[in-house]
This record gives C-alpha cells, structure tokens and sequence, in this order.
C-alpha cells in the first residue's frame, strides 16, 4: 500500500511537471515592455553615418542660425525594436509639447534615424514610444 501511495504521488508531481513544462513553449516571443528597451540608445548630430549607424559631428548643443536648425536623432538598440512604429514627442523647458510626430518603421530593425528642425532656442526632452504606447527612451538637447 505504501509503494502504491509513493507511486501515484510520485505520477501525479511528474504529471504537473509535465503540464507546467508544456504551458510555456519554447519559441515564445520575448515579452515587449519598457524594460526589453533598457539598452537602448539616443544620439543627436549634424547627419547620420548610414555605414556605420553613428551621428555625423555628435552633439546635444546645435546652434540657431538661420531661421531653423536641423538635427538628426538616431535610435539603436541590440536587438529589433518589435514594432511598427516610433512616436516622439518632444517638450520643452517648462515642458510644453513642442511637437509629437510618428514614424513608421519595419520590426525587425534595431537602428532609426529622423530629423527634426528647431526654430526656437531653448532646452528640450525627447521621448520616444513604440506603436503600442511602451516607453523606449529619453534624451535631451539644447538649440541655442
């Protein structure tokens, strides 16, 4: 009676085992949140080294000369960016929205770049969303 008691507890904790093993296959897509975007990275400059995916003349100051200011914004990560599109919204020092704009982008890339003209100095946060409305990152620059 006693190996027979030993052998159903011993089936049925094999059994869940089993059944807890098999919930979660194996191929199942990383979870996309704020934190699978933890590595990723913002640079600003003049232009964008397509070859090399690196800002041209690096910077988070740009000067106004003319009327406007052209500044480049290259987002990379170390793996694919897992959506659709970016949206970045950009406030500025008393943080008011200074612009909000989307671009559409392919999932499996894990490099973009956009620019964005400045005709107004001042200091300003940039922030950046997937499609789905999940934090990616933050940056600041100043146009002076």
């Amino acid at each position: 009676m006693k190996n027979l008691f030993l052998l159903f507890v011993s089936s049925f904790l094999l059994s869940g085992y089993a059944f807890a093993q098999s919930a979660a296959p194996k191929n199942q897509k990383e979870e996309i949140d704020t934190y699978y975007y933890e590595n990723s990275t913002i640079e600003f400059g003049e232009g964008v080294d397509i070859k090399n995916f690196k800002p041209i003349h690096p910077n988070s100051e740009f000067l106004l000369l003319k009327d406007s200011v052209k500044v480049f914004v290259i987002l990379k990560l170390d793996k694919p960016l897992q959506t659709s599109s970016i949206i970045v919204d950009i406030y500025d020092e008393d943080e008011d929205p200074y612009d909000t704009f989307e671009l559409d982008i392919e999932e499996n890339w894990d490099f973009t770049s956009f620019s964005i003209n400045f005709d107004k100095k001042g200091h300003y946060y940039l922030d950046i969303y997937t499609a789905d409305d999940i934090f990616i990152n933050s940056e600041e620059l100043d146009i002076k």
